[in-house]
């Protein structure tokens, strides 16, 4: 598990594929916390690994090359500010 540099979490995952049919080679990266995901093209490169992935998708994300779904932030946000309002947090403390 890696650390997502949009969220911080350390909830970014890498899988790494080989289409049997194809023959392509994809790497899928996504974040378990914000739901960040981008897929990679490992065809021509097939000594790659998750470190490699990892390093290339964090040069793509700082450079600008992966842009990040705003809609799927609003939803995340919305999920987790109905959780708040029923009562999902501590119970109440009761008096003696």
């Amino acid at each position: 598990m890696f650390q997502c540099p949009h969220c911080g979490a350390q909830a970014l995952l890498i899988d790494i594929r080989t289409d049997r049919r194809s023959k392509k080679r994809i790497a899928q990266i996504r974040c378990g916390s914000c739901g960040l995901h981008y897929e990679m093209d490992l065809t021509d490169n097939p000594i790659a690994d998750k470190a490699w992935v990892y390093g290339k998708f964090i040069d793509l994300y700082y450079a600008g090359e992966i842009k990040v779904e705003e809609a799927e932030e609003e939803e995340k946000e919305v999920e987790e500010s109905e959780e708040g309002e029923e009562g999902g947090g501590l119970p109440e403390e009761e008096e003696w």
